[in-house]
């Protein structure tokens, strides 16, 4: 009467994958177990189904009432198996769980309901029952199985709905397709009884949920046979409570170029080798030298570096190795660090910059302090992004004013960019300049400034004739930095020998030919360049000559070194004397006392600036002392 052979397979088949997902999973999770639930759900009910069909066939060998019980058991089976689907898609979708047990509650009533209904129909016989003479029969609530199915059908596209945002779409896709084939199979058991497919139903959508959501989250790397990036994004986006660190070969290019290709391969597999066998279910590749790991206190991860410095060493001995390969580790606490794992690597990434104290410190943890100091600098990054706008009132250009030595004359004035009256209060430049260089603002910056001084000399024609301004060295680079300067410049009507750009020494270490070429280009339309903080970085004689410079800033360093001993002093005025031979003059920066200003004076430098004369002034106070008046 009843042709079981889509059941039979539907057992062989789950039981094959609830094999291969007991084999694959290395990270059970939530999403995970309520997966292998759903499978193991279908493995049972197709199998209950079979012997439950095996007693309906021969119900008078067997005793009526453990035909009873075999054929409700597996009624009760057939309202877990759409209740635990929806269960299973409700946590995968959804990614706001503050309502997490009113749905639960919501979602368990049908299936309370109906499993009442079931266990009461050993008495009623209201949904089956096994009559002695006919045996199995179909009560008049027959279809109630099929009901409980399509109020799960239903809540399983209500959900996809509320979460399309946050499901990719062809997840999106099987959410609303789960239904749809559940109705069609459903409907052809519906009108063929005899061909049993309750099991195939289940068995298809559980396909169709592996091979398009699980096989998302089921993610190895074949090389190493750690878990991926990816998956660590997953599990770290559900809540992850507890330790997480990065560990990364901290000379990796190095180490690549002393030890030759098939030795790196080596230590990389040995390494990913011995995080997998100490951490087992919680470690995953990033890449070819970073791996990462979770585990319940920062003492596992401390005590992996033991182990990790053991392979090191014997991978080195194996290759006859002798260079350095430094393993460091960067850990952090979630959520009280980070809260999503976009956010625990940012916290890594500036960790593993971190100069470490000790030179055998290798785990470097992340603290409150630390927190506390990135949270600062999101905060100066969002002002920096609302406030690099011409008409700013809280970014500001200051001006430092600049004298002839010779004469004693305010000639004109370094602009300074300041940053006041914040939410947070007025941020130090060294620590807004720094953000802006790490969240690729200081171009953004530098022309605002540019702007702004701009905008002051055309308001102020007359009294205020030029200003030198700091660029960046990657502003530099940018390609259209020479248009933007002589548009600006345009737009107010200002002379290109109104403006003096200084440039520091790191040009000559990036790019040094691309920005050159960009400087002569400038200094052809009559823009002036002073090379800044002369004594403290990479420049030559050489590589100084062979760029239009007008103007060589010493340093404040320079300018103690002379005042610490004569032979300091002699060769700083032999270096002024050089340059000057050379047509270039000189300006001496950071003079702070009488007596480091009688040294510039007999330096023979041309200009001088430094607290000794002016703080960094408003712009009302500089236009002030430029008139003649006193500050």
């Amino acid at each position: 009467m009843y042709n079981v052979l889509g059941e039979l397979c539907v057992v062989i088949l789950s039981g094959i994958m609830l094999f291969n997902l007991f084999m694959s999973f290395t990270v059970f999770d939530h999403i995970h177990r309520l997966f292998f639930l759903c499978a193991l759900l279908v493995f049972l009910s197709a199998l209950t189904n079979i012997i439950s069909i095996n007693c309906i066939r021969n119900f008078r060998t067997y005793p009526l009432p453990l035909c009873n019980f075999v054929t409700t058991l597996y009624f009760i089976q057939m309202g877990l198996i759409p209740y635990s689907f929806t269960v299973y898609g409700y946590n995968f979708a959804s990614v706001n769980h503050r309502h997490k047990r009113n749905i639960y509650s919501f979602l368990a009533f049908p299936l309370i309901v109906y499993t009442f209904f079931v266990l009461l129909n050993i008495k009623t016989g209201l949904l089956f029952y096994y009559d002695p003479v006919k045996g199995y029969t179909r009560g008049i609530f027959k279809n109630m199985t099929y009901i409980l199915s399509g109020i799960y059908s239903l809540s399983m596209m209500v959900i996809a709905v509320f979460n399309k945002k946050y499901l990719a779409p062809r997840v999106f896709v099987v959410f609303l397709l789960y239904p749809v084939i559940s109705v069609m199979i459903i409907g052809i058991q519906f009108f063929i009884p005899h061909f049993v497919m309750t099991g195939t139903s289940s068995f298809a959508l559980l396909m169709l949920i592996y091979l398009t959501i699980q096989s998302d989250l089921i993610e190895y790397d074949i090389s190493t046979n750690l878990l991926t990036e990816k998956y660590l994004t997953h599990v770290l986006s559900k809540g992850y409570k507890g330790k997480f660190a990065v560990i990364a070969i901290h000379n990796f290019a190095a180490v690549q170029e002393n030890l030759g290709i098939e030795a790196t391969e080596a230590l990389i597999f040995n390494l990913s080798k011995g995080v997998a066998r100490l951490f087992n279910k919680n470690a995953f590749v990033l890449s070819s030298t970073r791996f990462a790991v979770l585990a319940d206190d920062m003492s596992k991860i401390k005590n992996s570096v033991p182990v990790l410095n053991e392979i090191i060493r014997q991978v080195k001995s194996d290759y006859d190795a002798r260079c350095s390969i430094d393993i460091q580790i960067a850990g952090l606490s979630m959520p009280e660090n980070a809260t999503s794992y976009r956010s625990a690597m940012d916290i890594v990434n500036r960790l593993l910059l971190k100069p470490v104290s000790k030179e055998d410190e290798t785990l470097v943890v992340c603290t409150d302090t630390y927190v506390s100091q990135i949270e600062r600098e999101k905060l100066i990054l969002n002002i920096l992004k609302r406030e690099l706008r011409l008409d700013s009132q809280q970014f500001q250009i200051f001006f430092q004013p600049i004298y002839s030595v010779e004469t004693g004359k305010l000639l004109y004035a370094e602009v300074l960019s300041r940053l006041l009256n914040t939410e947070i209060g007025d941020i130090p430049p060294v620590e807004f300049v720094r953000v802006a260089e790490n969240y690729s603002l200081i171009e953004n910056l530098g022309m605002v400034a540019f702007e702004k001084a701009c905008q002051f000399m055309y308001d102020n024609r007359g009294f205020v004739d030029a200003l030198s301004i700091n660029f960046s060295v990657s502003q530099m680079k940018k390609p259209t930095i020479v248009n933007d300067v002589l548009a600006v410049l345009k737009r107010y009507s200002l002379p290109p020998s109104s403006v003096i750009i200084e440039i520091t020494e790191s040009i000559f270490i990036d790019d040094f030919a691309l920005i050159r070429e960009r400087m002569i280009e400038l200094a052809r339309n009559g823009i002036l360049f002073y090379l800044d903080d002369f004594g403290t970085g990479y420049s030559n004689f050489a590589n100084i000559v062979e760029l239009p410079f007008s103007t060589i800033k010493f340093d404040r360093a320079m300018l103690l070194a002379m005042e610490k001993s004569v032979e300091g002093s002699r060769l700083l005025i032999s270096l002024i004397d050089a340059f000057k031979d050379n047509k270039l003059k000189v300006l001496i920066e950071g003079v702070e006392s009488e007596a480091q200003n009688e040294l510039v004076k007999k330096s023979g430098a041309d200009f001088v600036q430094g607290f000794l004369f002016s703080q960094p002034l408003y712009q009302k106070d500089f236009l002030h002392l430029r008139k003649g008046g006193e500050v």
